[in-house]
Protein backbone atom coordinates (compact mmCIF):
# COMPACT_ATOMS: atom_id res chain seq x y z
CA UNK A 1 0.00 0.00 0.00
CA UNK A 2 1.28 3.44 -0.87
CA UNK A 3 0.30 6.73 0.70
CA UNK A 4 0.25 10.23 -0.75
CA UNK A 5 1.18 11.95 2.52
CA UNK A 6 2.31 9.43 5.19
CA UNK A 7 6.04 8.85 5.04
CA UNK A 8 6.63 11.62 2.54
CA UNK A 9 7.90 15.18 2.79
CA UNK A 10 4.74 17.29 2.78
CA UNK A 11 5.21 21.06 2.44
CA UNK A 12 3.02 23.17 4.71
CA UNK A 13 0.46 24.89 2.51
CA UNK A 14 1.14 28.33 3.98
CA UNK A 15 4.80 27.70 4.81
CA UNK A 16 6.31 29.76 1.99
CA UNK A 17 4.13 32.79 2.72
CA UNK A 18 5.07 32.70 6.40
CA UNK A 19 8.82 32.27 6.08
CA UNK A 20 9.01 35.00 3.43
CA UNK A 21 7.03 37.46 5.53
CA UNK A 22 4.02 37.75 3.23
CA UNK A 23 1.46 36.31 5.64
CA UNK A 24 -0.89 38.86 7.18
CA UNK A 25 -1.36 38.26 10.90
CA UNK A 26 -4.13 39.70 13.01
CA UNK A 27 -1.94 42.49 14.38
CA UNK A 28 -1.02 43.45 10.80
CA UNK A 29 -4.62 44.36 9.96
CA UNK A 30 -5.01 48.14 9.66
CA UNK A 31 -8.34 49.56 8.50
CA UNK A 32 -9.57 53.11 7.85
CA UNK A 33 -11.00 54.80 10.96
CA UNK A 34 -10.12 51.74 13.02
CA UNK A 35 -10.77 52.01 16.75
CA UNK A 36 -8.49 50.31 19.25
CA UNK A 37 -9.73 48.33 22.21
CA UNK A 38 -8.41 47.38 25.63
CA UNK A 39 -9.90 45.23 28.36
CA UNK A 40 -9.72 45.63 32.12
CA UNK A 41 -9.27 42.24 33.78
CA UNK A 42 -9.51 41.38 37.44
CA UNK A 43 -6.54 40.24 39.50
CA UNK A 44 -8.76 38.23 41.89
CA UNK A 45 -9.75 34.57 41.42
CA UNK A 46 -13.06 35.08 43.25
CA UNK A 47 -14.53 38.41 44.31
CA UNK A 48 -17.69 40.47 44.35
CA UNK A 49 -17.62 43.78 42.51
CA UNK A 50 -18.93 46.56 44.74
CA UNK A 51 -18.36 49.53 42.45
CA UNK A 52 -16.88 50.37 39.05
CA UNK A 53 -15.95 54.01 38.42
CA UNK A 54 -15.25 54.71 34.73
CA UNK A 55 -15.62 58.50 34.88
CA UNK A 56 -11.89 59.27 34.58
CA UNK A 57 -11.50 56.87 31.67
CA UNK A 58 -14.49 58.36 29.84
CA UNK A 59 -13.11 61.89 30.32
CA UNK A 60 -9.77 61.00 28.71
CA UNK A 61 -9.46 62.69 25.28
CA UNK A 62 -9.60 60.13 22.48
CA UNK A 63 -11.77 57.63 24.32
CA UNK A 64 -14.79 56.64 22.23
CA UNK A 65 -16.65 54.39 24.67
CA UNK A 66 -16.34 52.50 27.94
CA UNK A 67 -18.62 49.56 28.64
CA UNK A 68 -19.21 47.28 31.61
CA UNK A 69 -21.42 44.24 32.07
CA UNK A 70 -24.50 46.28 33.01
CA UNK A 71 -24.14 48.78 30.17
CA UNK A 72 -24.48 46.39 27.24
CA UNK A 73 -26.90 43.64 26.28
CA UNK A 74 -25.06 40.34 26.59
CA UNK A 75 -25.79 36.85 25.36
CA UNK A 76 -24.14 33.76 26.90
CA UNK A 77 -21.50 32.12 24.73
CA UNK A 78 -19.36 29.01 24.92
CA UNK A 79 -20.03 25.30 24.68
CA UNK A 80 -22.54 25.35 27.57
CA UNK A 81 -23.83 28.86 26.79
CA UNK A 82 -22.97 29.90 30.36
CA UNK A 83 -20.23 32.45 29.71
CA UNK A 84 -20.68 36.22 29.48
CA UNK A 85 -18.18 38.41 27.69
CA UNK A 86 -18.11 40.94 30.55
CA UNK A 87 -18.36 39.81 34.16
CA UNK A 88 -19.46 41.48 37.37
CA UNK A 89 -22.94 42.55 36.31
CA UNK A 90 -26.30 41.74 37.80
CA UNK A 91 -26.80 38.84 35.37
CA UNK A 92 -24.00 36.79 36.94
CA UNK A 93 -24.32 37.83 40.55
CA UNK A 94 -21.93 40.77 40.37
CA UNK A 95 -18.89 38.53 40.72
CA UNK A 96 -15.64 37.57 39.04
CA UNK A 97 -14.70 33.92 39.26
CA UNK A 98 -11.30 33.67 37.62
CA UNK A 99 -8.13 35.72 37.45
CA UNK A 100 -8.24 37.84 34.27
CA UNK A 101 -12.04 37.82 34.07
CA UNK A 102 -13.06 40.73 31.83
CA UNK A 103 -14.95 43.46 33.68
CA UNK A 104 -14.71 46.53 31.41
CA UNK A 105 -13.79 47.34 27.82
CA UNK A 106 -12.55 50.56 26.23
CA UNK A 107 -12.60 51.75 22.63
CA UNK A 108 -10.29 54.63 21.73
CA UNK A 109 -8.59 56.35 18.82
CA UNK A 110 -5.21 54.76 19.57
CA UNK A 111 -3.95 51.72 21.41
CA UNK A 112 -2.03 53.92 23.84
CA UNK A 113 -5.15 55.90 24.77
CA UNK A 114 -7.14 52.70 25.25
CA UNK A 115 -4.52 51.25 27.59
CA UNK A 116 -4.31 54.47 29.58
CA UNK A 117 -8.10 54.57 29.92
CA UNK A 118 -8.10 51.04 31.33
CA UNK A 119 -5.58 52.13 33.96
CA UNK A 120 -7.93 54.96 34.98
CA UNK A 121 -10.88 52.68 35.75
CA UNK A 122 -11.35 52.15 39.48
CA UNK A 123 -12.95 48.98 40.85
CA UNK A 124 -13.86 48.18 44.47
CA UNK A 125 -13.92 44.47 45.32
CA UNK A 126 -15.00 42.24 48.17
CA UNK A 127 -12.51 39.38 47.96
CA UNK A 128 -14.09 35.93 48.42
CA UNK A 129 -12.66 32.47 49.23
CA UNK A 130 -11.62 30.61 46.08
CA UNK A 131 -10.95 27.10 44.83
CA UNK A 132 -8.09 26.27 42.50
CA UNK A 133 -8.55 22.67 41.36
CA UNK A 134 -11.39 20.16 40.88
CA UNK A 135 -10.51 18.11 43.97
CA UNK A 136 -10.71 21.05 46.40
CA UNK A 137 -13.84 22.36 44.64
CA UNK A 138 -15.69 19.11 45.45
CA UNK A 139 -14.70 18.88 49.11
CA UNK A 140 -17.46 19.40 51.70
CA UNK A 141 -17.69 23.05 52.70
CA UNK A 142 -15.83 24.30 49.62
CA UNK A 143 -16.70 27.89 48.62
CA UNK A 144 -19.52 27.97 46.07
CA UNK A 145 -18.39 29.62 42.87
CA UNK A 146 -21.91 29.76 41.39
CA UNK A 147 -24.38 30.09 44.24
CA UNK A 148 -27.36 29.42 42.01
CA UNK A 149 -26.14 25.90 41.27
CA UNK A 150 -25.86 24.89 44.96
CA UNK A 151 -22.75 22.88 44.07
CA UNK A 152 -19.42 23.24 42.28
CA UNK A 153 -20.20 20.08 40.31
CA UNK A 154 -21.65 21.15 36.99
CA UNK A 155 -23.98 18.76 35.16
CA UNK A 156 -22.17 19.05 31.85
CA UNK A 157 -20.82 16.11 29.91
CA UNK A 158 -18.70 16.09 26.79
CA UNK A 159 -17.85 12.58 25.67
CA UNK A 160 -16.02 11.25 22.64
CA UNK A 161 -14.93 7.69 22.02
CA UNK A 162 -13.55 5.73 19.10
CA UNK A 163 -12.53 2.09 18.98
CA UNK A 164 -11.99 -0.26 21.91
CA UNK A 165 -9.96 1.76 24.39
CA UNK A 166 -9.78 -0.94 27.07
CA UNK A 167 -8.58 -3.52 24.54
CA UNK A 168 -5.90 -1.11 23.35
CA UNK A 169 -4.75 -0.59 26.94
CA UNK A 170 -4.57 -4.35 27.42
CA UNK A 171 -2.34 -4.77 24.37
CA UNK A 172 -0.08 -1.81 25.13
CA UNK A 173 3.45 -2.36 26.42
CA UNK A 174 3.17 0.68 28.68
CA UNK A 175 0.19 2.68 29.95
CA UNK A 176 0.89 6.13 31.36
CA UNK A 177 -1.75 7.66 33.61
CA UNK A 178 -1.31 11.22 34.85
CA UNK A 179 -2.81 14.63 35.40
CA UNK A 180 -1.90 17.40 32.98
CA UNK A 181 -2.46 21.13 32.83
CA UNK A 182 -2.82 22.99 29.57
CA UNK A 183 -4.00 26.35 28.32
CA UNK A 184 -6.32 27.05 25.44
CA UNK A 185 -6.86 30.44 23.86
CA UNK A 186 -8.62 31.71 20.77
CA UNK A 187 -8.14 35.26 19.56
CA UNK A 188 -10.97 37.12 17.82
CA UNK A 189 -11.08 40.74 16.71
CA UNK A 190 -14.56 42.04 15.79
CA UNK A 191 -15.07 45.17 13.69
CA UNK A 192 -18.52 46.71 13.44
CA UNK A 193 -19.64 48.86 10.51
CA UNK A 194 -23.25 50.06 10.54
CA UNK A 195 -25.27 46.88 11.18
CA UNK A 196 -22.59 44.47 9.94
CA UNK A 197 -19.42 43.18 11.54
CA UNK A 198 -16.23 41.49 10.43
CA UNK A 199 -14.56 39.26 13.02
CA UNK A 200 -10.90 38.52 12.48
CA UNK A 201 -10.05 35.30 14.31
CA UNK A 202 -6.81 33.48 15.04
CA UNK A 203 -8.81 30.25 15.14
CA UNK A 204 -9.89 28.23 12.09
CA UNK A 205 -13.08 27.25 13.94
CA UNK A 206 -16.05 29.31 12.62
CA UNK A 207 -17.92 29.22 15.95
CA UNK A 208 -15.20 31.32 17.60
CA UNK A 209 -16.02 34.35 15.49
CA UNK A 210 -19.76 33.61 15.52
CA UNK A 211 -19.78 33.45 19.34
CA UNK A 212 -17.86 36.71 19.58
CA UNK A 213 -20.43 38.45 17.42
CA UNK A 214 -23.36 37.00 19.38
CA UNK A 215 -21.91 37.96 22.75
CA UNK A 216 -22.28 41.65 21.89
CA UNK A 217 -25.70 41.31 20.26
CA UNK A 218 -24.56 41.15 16.61
CA UNK A 219 -26.62 38.46 14.80
CA UNK A 220 -24.56 35.79 13.06
CA UNK A 221 -26.39 36.65 9.83
CA UNK A 222 -24.92 40.16 10.03
CA UNK A 223 -21.34 39.06 10.63
CA UNK A 224 -18.60 37.89 8.30
CA UNK A 225 -15.64 35.81 9.41
CA UNK A 226 -12.09 36.27 8.20
CA UNK A 227 -9.00 34.34 9.27
CA UNK A 228 -5.66 36.13 9.29
CA UNK A 229 -2.88 33.78 10.36
CA UNK A 230 -2.42 33.11 14.05
CA UNK A 231 0.75 32.37 16.02
CA UNK A 232 0.63 28.69 15.03
CA UNK A 233 -1.12 29.04 11.68
CA UNK A 234 -4.75 29.65 10.76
Amino acid sequence: MTFSVIGKDTPKRDGAEKVTGHTQYLHDVILPRMAHGAILRTQYPHARILRIDTSAAEALPGVLAVITADRVEQHPVGFAKDHLALKGGAADGGKVRCIRDEIAAVAALTEEIAQEAVRLIRVDYEELPAVFDPDSALRPGAPLIHEGLCSNLVNLKYQFSHGDVESAFGQADVVVDGSYRRSSTSGTSPRRSASRAIAYAYSSRPWVATSAAGSISIPSTSSRRSWPAGPAGP
